[in-house]
């Protein structure tokens, strides 16, 4: 059955979810193992919350993930430069809100367009 999206003709989703899903745990998974385990308290900035531990920065290796994973799926112009803002946004703002030091974001980050590109490339 064809597909027709706004940003992918032809693609089947169908096929992309497991994979998706399963990266998504592996970059949490990662991420929180990492955060556990260096245990870098949060900046002073830092206006409180539950989580006490900074790096890696989980929004950033989410978003990372998810925006990559979403653009490798379906690479377009359109997809670029709207995962590429929404990543923006999230990504500086954790920066930016104090949330997170830039040496963080930027771990995070890597995290998850490392597992996106693996979890693509074996797929």
């Amino acid at each position: 059955m064809e597909q027709d999206s706004l940003m992918c003709k032809n693609c089947d989703f169908s096929k992309e979810i497991y994979p998706f899903i399963t990266g998504l745990i592996l970059t949490l998974a990662i991420t929180n193992i990492l955060k556990y385990a260096l245990r870098v308290e949060r900046p002073s900035t830092y206006k409180g919350g539950r989580d006490r531990y900074s790096f890696p920065s989980g929004h950033s290796s989410t978003v990372t993930f998810i925006f990559l994973y979403i653009f490798l799926t379906s690479p377009s112009i359109i997809t670029f430069h709207l995962m590429f803002f929404m990543w923006y946004r999230v990504a500086y703002g954790s920066y930016s809100e104090g949330y997170h030091r830039i040496n963080e974001v930027i771990a995070g980050t890597i995290i998850g367009g490392t597992v996106a590109v693996w979890i693509k490339s074996t797929n």
